[in-house]
């Protein structure tokens, strides 16, 4: 068997299969972009909540270890002396006890990643300054100092949570309403034949931040852009309904995004009729079109699409993946999309058809 730096070569080396995969389902006819689905699941990563510490529980427990590492030193110290003049100065002794040894090792695990939940705080507090700057019109050199400065006031949340055994996984929420750690894997099908046209996995829980990318990971997978494109209310915000605005100018896609709940000053009526009011909203337009029989219909076609994919993958396959560290943990879920569109080109086109596919060059 490979060991585990050889099979994350392998996997690393597989990840143009997708694509491939991908060609030959086109090839055969099972991809028609007339309608697609993005959605995400949670899968549970090879980590342990139990290994996991928050950033309060970090500081309480850095200063205890410091202080045991500082009183087993002093000991260790004592008990030398006591053998130099017992047995010699140049005696080897026992060396350092194994409980320190185990306590300076835990110590530098939990200083590492403090300083990891720490970096990760002042990273997203200069982009968020930096939001705000730019939104409120000011220069770059601006735009840089209140950055610099937001980053250097930043403090992780005292909840805020490091996993020892895989730090790049995060405690999500599951479909089974329990929390674990997990990724956040994506993928868009398409409606003919439940064919996975572009796939990713992350470690933000949220869906919205991935629309985009997946919309233009779809487009450049296939060469061209869908007819129609449905997504859940999790990928419903201002910048997505925006940014499919602009996929809809660019290429033509129609896009369904449940808007969620409306805000009390958001009336829409429930059966709309004639022209659509100029001063609606984003939102208020998405949620109108919704509520007409082509949106409803359309949008019923969702949950068919794409949910019935993560539970054959978690059928056949595992709803989890095996390999630690975010980008490892990509590779992974990208060749088990790969698995599922090459075993629904099995049963599309069976042995004998498969040998008679060839992908465009």
């Amino acid at each position: 068997m490979d060991n585990p730096r050889s099979v994350k070569r392998h996997l690393s080396a597989l990840g143009h299969l997708f694509v491939q995969a991908l060609e030959l389902c086109q090839a055969a006819g099972m991809v028609s972009l007339g309608q697609v689905a993005l959605d995400g699941t949670k899968v549970r990563a090879n980590a342990s909540r139990r290994k996991a510490m928050s950033y309060a529980r970090m500081s309480e427990k850095q200063k205890i270890l410091a202080a045991e590492v500082s009183d087993l030193l002093a000991e260790a110290e004592r008990i030398d002396k006591d053998e130099d003049a017992t047995f010699g100065e140049d005696n080897s002794g026992y060396g350092l006890p194994e409980e320190l040894a185990r306590r300076e090792g835990r110590l530098a695990k939990i200083t590492q990643a403090k300083a990891a939940l720490e970096a990760e705080a002042a990273e997203r507090a200069a982009a968020q300054a930096a939001e705000r700057a730019r939104a409120a019109g000011k220069q770059e050199e601006i735009i840089a100092e209140r950055a610099t400065a937001a980053a250097d006031r930043a403090v992780p949340k005292p909840k805020a949570q490091r996993n020892f055994t895989d730090p790049d996984s995060r405690i999500m929420k599951t479909a089974d309403g329990s929390f674990a750690q997990c990724f956040n894997a994506q993928a868009v099908v398409d409606a003919d034949h439940q064919v996975i046209i572009a796939t990713d996995l992350n470690n933000c829980a949220a869906d919205s931040q991935t629309f985009t990318p997946m919309m233009d990971k779809a487009r450049r997978n296939t060469g061209r852009a869908p007819k129609q494109a449905l997504a859940d209310a999790g990928y419903c915000s201002q910048a997505n309904l925006e940014a499919a605005a602009k996929f809809t100018e660019r290429d033509g896609t129609k896009f369904l995004i449940a808007p969620g709940r409306l805000g009390h000053d958001e009336v829409v009526e429930p059966a709309p009729r004639g022209r659509i009011p100029k001063d609606l909203t984003l939102k208020q337009r998405m949620a109108r079109t919704l509520r007409t029989k082509p949106g409803k219909a359309g949008y019923a076609r969702r949950k068919a699409i794409v949910e019935p994919v993560f539970g054959q993958i978690a059928t056949l396959q595992g709803k989890h993946v095996l390999l630690r560290g975010l980008d490892n943990a990509r590779n992974e879920w990208e060749l088990l999309a790969t698995c599922h569109n090459v075993r629904k080109l099995h049963g599309h086109l069976g042995v004998a058809g498969l040998g008679t596919l060839r992908m465009a060059t």
